[in-house]
């Protein structure tokens, strides 16, 4: 039934050849024009170890024509623990490309998945290439061997030199680090190089000249930049710059701008409510061929004129390790195709002379190099690729196939591409010399044909059984989840038989979870997140000791994550989709002073966070600032922007088929109560509003039928559309002008409105009252028939439908969000009065009908696409829109603002559970605050930032705290959230015992002693401000704490406490206090 009710929902959500239901997520990120690009092309991936197979994952779920595989290689052992969908059944029997398909192609339907047979018969020969709009190298062939780089040369010299140019993409995981490189030919156009909203900015003044210099309100930072383009609306005075032309600007400010076009005879500019708008304009990128940027990686236009540095305390690194690939290389091309063997010190110092010869031979050729002197070659940078370049990184080959499968979408036009090379290393890694886990000898690195090769081969087997018996809690199974399960089984992360990974996640699974949660499957649709991904991950890795729950994490639940399962843990992994559930998360991990490691998406953007003991600060330490409400008079009559006309939509869904109905039901159920309390609102136009709409919603539940719905839904239209407008410009008229400031009403944020009568021709009307009426009709049980949508039908129903003209009333308007006018109808009280009055009739002459009414509120529901919901939604907000002249958006832009839908996609988030990764690795072996890294990326522009965490924040002695008002001593000096003073008690300690306790230990006098109760900070021991407090001293403080309404379970024995006390000197600031009994 649920893979039934999943296709159903798919076919509802289809549109122009795309499954708007599946890929809602992603179109809320790519949007449509790229998407409708995406679905028609073509990729073949080569070489299905880490890279290739995350790649070809994550490219699937993204939904391109096809993807074709290939890598004729039979499964080895090793490849277990890279490739997650061979099994130990393919090992010597099945070959990778045509194992991987099978499993591939179960993550999107719509996707051709298939390997490949080469035309030859043989190998892969540019007649196959030939079929592609794509191909991506990643590494291939058995262990220890590589495909020459001379053959990779070669192929890309065919895919650049086609008619229409073949992206040519190469990717590859060597040891601890990784690259990749890109050529999109000789003229590739990027149409929007960053995938950002356009910014939209409210003119204030522009100045006429040979110059225009361009100002805007300066309320709010414009946000644009020089060398942007954008287009003028609404400008009067000046009407030549309204002609719709993309106009690029110069000498930014936080205000203003300037455009090199000559005005002088524009005019001059009018007072309005003109706007100005960033537009994308498309432009050619060139690339140069792969041998080429082999001694020159870095383009001659490159505004950093350095590659991609992702972590600047390793400023130059990218280079060497350019150099040290490069080598590599060299080094197999002269070995048969081998790589230098691991750990093997000949063979590495092989690749170290072949790194310096490489560089010599660019320096003497007398050509340009880029390409350090043989001398600046980083010798032990080069050995440690070489020494494990025939290992892979799980990790990082999940961060590049996120990042690779994501260049593979830039080639539609969207998003800027790399240029060309980018490389990454995770050396910190490899712990150092004299730590416990470090190998003490090369013999911890010897391999013995298992799925741990590869982490073995890369950090020594005593490391390798340190991970398998690591105890992990993950905190969430969505997206995110998903592909930490996925990397714990291929790391071997608590796999061991004292491992042991629990996974939480309350929720069920929804079709649009299957496009970026790779674990989960169209039958899956309707079971726990937990359950399925927790089954799924333990058949990539039987050895993964999973346990999946399905309860929340918070204080409600603390019975069951108790003391003893916070206190077993090892590590604690977030994968949580909402701040007040991390902070929750990260003060418990601070409390039990174990390691967390927070992540996050939103489309391409992701960031990576470590909370290390001691060593960091904690996540709630530093927080986003809260996202700008909209204020209510611009929501309700000052709109300037499509969001608020979407949530002023929001709001409409909410009054009229929500709020309503539940109040009608409420009256319904019980009459004269509900009539009575509603009376009693204090405000008369929301107690008119409320009485109204209980009237019209009973008088609908009587005696609606289709037709009934529809003249409903038209009289709706009437209202919002047309006679509210009509009523707003009466009360503020076009030329009204500011008595105080001179300044038009109309001008700024304020854009004049305009009436919209109802017209049978306009398929926008039509479509507005068909999703209405549906929607009236579910809230009454009336059956919707099956022409409900049919142009024809409604305009027949909708033609004799009156238009009333409109008629002025007497309603004060607020002009402002600072006007303290209290809005409504002098007639208010009057006809709440008379409403009351007829309910109360019904009640009494009609109660057998009454109590017969069918009532359903509806229940705002984004993913349902055949619920009307986000159709009513779209409809609303774009006719609010054209009444303001805002332009209209596309019904996924509705769903993604009205649903708040976080826009997510599955490179992204592979690439960022792929840092994570990375960081989780040095989290065992307690390192230096220097080796973790947060990072901030995005993966449109190529943005990589990564930083050192900061330190746990401390309190220190001052000579003024401006909150005591005096000085403050700290106790002890430079203490911080991780610290807290133990005190060893028993239930029969008094309050004055633990007093004494304290203030003997820390030589401190008490003032307050303060627990929390059910999240409330309550004083226990206060005497100076609550001298009751005093007969509290002979009492046990356990029994003190039951009284105020703790919940003191079984097993806890301790409780927190906060004090606040003082010396001689003045105030002292101390640990909290956890008091042991």
């Amino acid at each position: 039934m649920a893979a039934a009710a999943a296709a159903s929902s798919a076919a509802a959500g289809a549109a122009d050849g795309v499954d708007t239901n599946l890929y809602s997520r992603q179109i809320g990120v790519y949007g449509m024009e790229t998407m409708g690009k995406l679905i028609a092309m073509k990729v073949l991936i080569v070489g299905l170890k880490g890279v290739g197979i995350e790649t070809a994952k994550n490219l699937t779920l993204a939904g391109p024509q096809s993807v074709t595989l290939y890598d004729p290689t039979v499964t080895e052992a090793a490849d277990l623990g890279c490739n997650y969908y061979l099994e130990a059944s393919h090992v010597g029997k099945v070959r990778r490309d045509e194992a991987s398909a099978a499993r591939v192609k179960e993550l999107n339907s719509y996707v051709r998945v298939s390997a490949l047979e080469p035309e030859n018969g043989k190998d892969l020969s540019t007649a196959d290439l030939a079929k592609f709009d794509l191909v991506v190298f990643c590494d291939e062939g058995p262990a220890g061997f590589v495909r020459p780089r001379s053959e990779l040369e070669a192929f890309n010299e065919f895919c650049r030199t086609q008619a229409t140019p073949i992206g040519f993409i190469v990717a590859s995981v060597r040891g601890v680090s990784g690259m990749a490189f890109l050529d999109f030919g000789d003229a590739h156009v990027v149409f929007d190089s960053n995938g950002e909203q356009n910014r939209v900015a409210t003119i204030s003044n522009i100045s006429n000249g040979p110059v225009t210099k361009v100002m805007t309100e300066d309320t709010k930072r414009h946000g644009f930049e020089d060398g942007d383009f954008v287009v003028f609306r609404d400008v009067e005075g000046m009407d030549k710059l309204n002609d719709g032309e993309p106009r690029k600007i110069c000498n930014v400010t936080a205000h203003g701008f300037d455009i090199e076009e000559d005005s002088s005879s524009y005019g001059e500019f009018v007072v309005c409510s003109a706007t100005v708008e960033q537009t994308k304009v498309p432009h050619p990128v060139a690339f140069a061929s792969y041998a080429d940027r082999r001694l020159n990686p870095v383009p001659a236009d490159d505004p950093m004129g350095c590659l991609i540095t992702a972590d600047y305390s390793k400023f130059g690194r990218p280079m060497q390790l350019h150099v040290a690939y490069a080598a590599v290389d060299d080094f197999a091309a002269s070995n048969g195709g081998r790589l230098p063997k691991p750990h093997d010190e000949a063979d590495a110092a092989a690749v170290v002379e072949a790194a310096k010869a490489l560089c010599a031979a660019a320096h003497a050729s007398g050509a340009d190099t880029q390409l350090p002197k043989p001398e600046d070659v980083e010798a032990d940078v080069v050995a440690m690729v070489a020494k494990r370049a025939v290992y892979e990184l799980q990790s990082l080959a999940a961060f590049f196939g996120g990042v690779v499968a994501q260049e593979v979408v830039k080639f539609t036009g969207k998003y800027s591409p790399l240029r060309q090379f980018f490389y990454l290393d995770a050396f910190e890694t490899i712990a150092e010399e004299g730590h416990d886990l470090a190998a003490k000898d090369v013999s911890e690195f010897a391999v013995s044909g298992t799925r741990y090769d590869h982490v073995v081969g890369l950090f020594g087997s005593r490391y390798a059984e340190h991970l398998q018996s690591r105890k992990v809690f993950l905190v969430g199974s969505g997206a995110l989840g998903c592909e930490f399960l996925k990397n714990f089984a291929m790391m071997g992360l608590g796999c061991g038989a004292d491992g042991r990974v629990t996974v939480t996640d309350m929720d069920n699974i929804e079709v649009s979870n299957l496009n970026r949660q790779f674990l989960f499957r169209p039958e899956d649709v309707g079971k726990a997140k937990s359950v399925c991904a927790a089954a799924a991950a333990k058949a990539m890795n039987p050895d993964l000791k999973v346990e999946a729950l399905e309860v929340p994490v918070g204080p409600d639940t603390e019975s069951t994550f108790d003391d003893a399962f916070w206190s077993g843990l090892d590590l604690v992994t977030n994968a949580l989709d909402n701040v007040k559930a991390r902070l929750y998360v990260d003060g418990i991990c601070v409390f039990y002073r174990k390691p967390l490691i927070e992540s996050g998406t939103l489309g391409t953007k992701a960031n990576t966070q470590v909370v290390a003991p001691f060593i960091t600060e904690s996540y709630g330490d530093s927080q986003d600032p809260e996202e700008d409400s909209i204020p209510m008079c611009t929501l309700k009559n000052f709109p300037h922007a499509i969001e608020h006309c979407i949530e002023w939509a929001r709001d409409m869904f909410q009054g009229a088929f929500t709020d309503s109905v539940q109040e009608a039901a409420a009256f319904r159920d019980a009459p004269e109560e509900w009539v009575k309390k509603t009376l009693e609102e204090p405000n008369a136009f929301t107690r008119r509003q409320k009485l109204e709409g209980v009237v019209n919603a009973i008088d609908l539940a009587g005696r609606a039928d289709w037709r009934t719905c529809v003249e409903e839904a038209r009289k709706l239209f009437h209202t919002h559309y047309y006679t509210n407008i009509c009523q707003l410009l009466h009360n503020f008229p076009k030329d009204y002008v500011n008595k105080e400031t001179g300044v038009p009403f109309w001008s700024g944020h304020k854009r004049a409105p305009q009436p919209l009568e109802f017209s049978i021709d306009e398929p926008e009307h039509l479509g507005f009252v068909a999703h209405t009426a549906a929607l009236i009709a579910d809230n009454f049980g009336i059956a919707v028939p099956s022409n409900w949508s049919d142009i024809e039908a409604l305009r027949e129903l909708t033609a004799s439908m009156p238009q009333p003209a409109f008629v002025p009333k007497a309603v004060v308007i607020k002009s402002g969000e600072d006007d303290d006018a209290v809005e409504g109808g002098d007639d208010d009280d009057k006809v709440a009065v008379e409403a009351a009055d007829k309910l109360r009739s019904i009640a009494a002459s009609k109660a057998a009908e009454l109590a017969a009414l069918k009532l359903a509120a509806a229940d705002f529901e984004k993913d349902d696409d055949t619920n009307h919901h986000i159709d009513f939604i779209a409809a609303a907000s774009n006719l609010r829109a054209s009444n303001y002249r805002i332009p209209t958006v596309p019904r996924h832009r509705v769903k993604i603002i009205a649903g708040k839908i976080i826009p997510a996609i599955a490179t992204t988030t592979c690439a960022v559970t792929g840092l994570v990764g990375i960081e989780i690795l040095k989290t065992f072996r307690v390192p230096k605050i220097e080796a973790f890294r947060n990072t901030f990326l995005n993966l449109a522009i190529n943005m990589y930032a990564m930083s050192e965490p900061m330190p746990p924040k401390k309190t220190v002695s001052k000579e003024y705290d401006p909150v005591t008002m005096g000085p403050l001593r700290a106790q002890p000096e430079g203490f911080t959230p991780w610290d807290r003073i133990e005190i060893d008690g028993s239930e029969a300690m008094t309050v004055a015992e633990l007093r004494d306790n304290i203030a003997a230990s820390q030589k401190v006098d008490i003032d307050i002693l303060s627990v929390t109760v059910n999240g409330e900070t309550k004083m226990m021991y206060a005497p100076l401000f609550a001298p009751s407090h005093r007969a509290r001293e002979t009492r046990p403080v356990v029994d003190v704490c039951r009284e105020m309404g703790m919940d003191l379970p079984e097993k806890r024995r301790y409780v927190m406490m906060d004090v606040a006390c003082s010396d001689s000197d003045g105030d002292v600031a101390v640990p909290r206090i956890m008091f042991k009994f």
